[in-house]
């Protein structure tokens, strides 16, 4: 999630839209987590599957779910536990941390850091519940971390050199962390990080291009399959493409794509071994060069063209990310019973919404003690 997304409302009747209006494909949950021979979300020719049955699910991002700082896993626990009581059956956070300065507490207690996130990953295997850890949240945390702690000196299109510090320091997290939870049934599948898309191919902005973030997904791909050979899905974390995303790529420029160029880039940046196509989503309306197209259209066109190329759509965010801000509860309640529905109408097989924090310490997030926060809960529990 970016601070800078806004969300454009939409105003909803509240009688228009039933809450539990969309007939939901069951899944017998339990037989995954009964049967050794399973390892996590699998895809069979663009259809997402758990087992050997079809996966169906609208979960949550729990951003704080893993301490790596104080590695403190008690609210790791408690958290977990208010999840299960919702039959929240999927969790998508970031596995790492934020700032490259506090990357120090992997390198320089990488026993405790991987005992932590190994005893977070053991509750949510205890409690049946999923998890999607995402590697490296931000572009700069790596970088930075290598020019703060180390003699030697990258920029953040080092992502693109995989002869460099970056890539190294990439292949030694990623190694530790698949083999750290790559044997437990909690681990769904692997997300490189979060949003680095938005960060692309932008004039007089850091220099990163498209192509380094391409490489850095190659380098993520190849060494999760070296260490894990389970076949668990693989996401990039991308937000929703920008609507200019391959003219920005082709020549810089903030001009709107076609649908035909939409599809280019959308495949380029999911290339083998990335099956699931990563969106997130906060606004309502999606405009590219003369077609426009709304919430449920968009869902019902990307699912069917993620499909095309049998790959699987994935929703990593969506919701309304000036939560605290809006004023008007009764538009916020509708805007996510909207959006619960069409994802359920468009038969997006999996979806995370933005952002549960039981103990209120991320921005733009819910709780389950307030008003909203029961509600999307409840959506969960009961859709």
């Amino acid at each position: 999630m970016k601070q800078r997304k806004s969300l454009i409302l939409m105003i909803i009747p509240i009688l228009s839209i039933g809450l539990f209006s969309c007939n939901k494909v069951r899944t017998n949950y339990d037989s995954y987590w009964n049967n050794d021979n399973y390892l996590g979300l699998t895809n069979n020719k663009g259809n997402l599957m758990l087992g050997e049955e079809s996966f169906n699910e609208i979960g949550v991002n729990y951003y704080q779910l893993f301490d790596g700082i104080t590695f403190n896993t008690n609210k790791s626990f408690k958290g977990l536990e208010i999840l299960k009581e919702y039959n929240v059956k999927i969790v998508r956070f970031n596995c790492g941390v934020y700032f490259g300065k506090t990357f120090k507490n992997y390198t320089q207690n990488k026993t405790k850091y991987l005992s932590t996130l190994k005893a977070v990953v053991n509750k949510a295997s205890e409690l049946k519940i999923g998890l999607i850890p995402s590697f490296f949240w931000h572009y700069k945390t790596i970088p930075d971390y290598i020019n703060l702690n180390t003699k030697y000196n990258v920029t953040y299109n080092s992502w693109g050199d995989s002869n460099s510090k970056t890539i190294e320091f990439l292949k030694e997290y990623t190694k530790d962390i698949v083999n750290t939870v790559k044997d437990s049934k909690a681990i769904f599948a692997y997300e490189f990080g979060n949003e680095f898309n938005l960060e692309a191919d932008l004039k007089d902005h850091v220099d990163l291009k498209t192509d380094h973030i391409i490489n850095a997904y190659k380098e993520f791909v190849t060494t999760i399959k070296k260490y894990d050979t389970s076949n668990r899905l693989i996401s990039s974390g991308n937000a929703q493409l920008r609507n200019c995303q391959y003219n920005l790529f082709k020549s810089q420029e903030f001009k709107k794509d076609t649908i035909e160029e939409h599809n280019k880039i959308e495949e380029y940046y999911n290339k083998e071994g990335m099956d699931l196509i990563s969106e997130h989503i906060y606004e309502l309306d999606y405009d590219l060069y003369k077609k426009h197209m709304d919430f449920k259209h968009y869902l019902d066109y990307m699912v069917k063209y993620s499909k095309s190329i049998n790959k699987v759509y994935f929703l990593g965010e969506f919701g309304i990310s000036h939560l605290k801000e809006y004023k008007d509860e009764k538009e916020i309640l509708n805007t996510y019973k909207y959006m619960f529905n069409q994802i359920r109408r468009s038969k997006v097989q999996l979806s995370c919404v933005w952002n549960f924090d039981p103990f209120d310490e991320t921005e733009k997030s819910f709780n389950h003690k307030e008003t909203i926060g029961k509600f999307i809960l409840n959506m969960i529990k009961n859709n």
